[in-house]
């Protein structure tokens, strides 16, 4: 007769964060693919794992961050001042900080990819 170990029962963590998102001493750092001179601004349906975004704006003298900046002010409940572009001025790939936001708050607020499928 063979002996068999007791089943282990394991807790199940908290589910993996998207790759898009970050936990930053300041805030939480989103990573979005932003295409410009779009029909209207507004989430776009994600591909894999990329967050993206649509903004009417043509990419012209900084017209497209700023726009971004407006959006994601306003879909977060933040200042203008609160959100930062930290990298991709001139890139389609952005990554915005979004200061004073935490993680929880954060993932409550982002678009719903479920709408999409």
């Amino acid at each position: 007769m063979t002996r068999t170990s007791p089943l282990t029962t394991s807790k199940p963590g908290p589910p993996p964060l998207p790759s898009y998102l970050k936990e930053t001493p300041q805030g939480i750092s989103l990573t979005i693919s932003v295409q410009p001179k779009s029909r209207k601004t507004g989430w776009e349906e994600p591909r894999e794992d990329v967050l993206r975004l649509k903004v009417q704006s043509p990419p012209v003298h900084g017209a497209a961050n700023q726009t971004c900046l407006a959006f994601l002010a306003g879909w977060f409940g933040l200042k203008k001042s609160e959100v930062v572009l930290i990298r991709g001025g001139r890139s389609r790939q952005k990554v915005f900080l979004l200061k004073g936001l935490d993680l929880k708050k954060g993932l409550t607020l982002l678009p719903d990819r479920n709408r999409y499928q």
